[in-house]
């Protein structure tokens, strides 16, 4: 199972991506704004360092926030 984690309700942002109980990859950008912007640079970097496509990914998780849904539509459309 490879799991697809964002992150972005801080001034951080962050994305992380687990294979069962192991960390493949993550990517952090520390920014008060433009999140939505960067979530998506963040995600192809983890993707590439984990040296995976977004086809194989499992789950995706995020936070509760309902500003987060607006950070998955672009990801959704890849």
């Amino acid at each position: 199972m490879i799991l697809l984690a964002l992150e972005s309700s801080a001034d951080s942002s962050s994305v992380a991506i687990w294979q069962n109980s192991k960390l493949l990859a993550y990517q952090i950008i520390e920014a008060k704004f433009g999140h939505a912007e960067r979530i998506i640079t963040q995600v192809h970097k983890a993707l590439k360092q984990a040296k995976l496509d977004l086809d194989e990914i499992d789950f995706f998780v995020g936070g509760r926030v309902l500003v987060h849904l607006r950070a998955y539509e672009p990801v959704l459309l890849l």
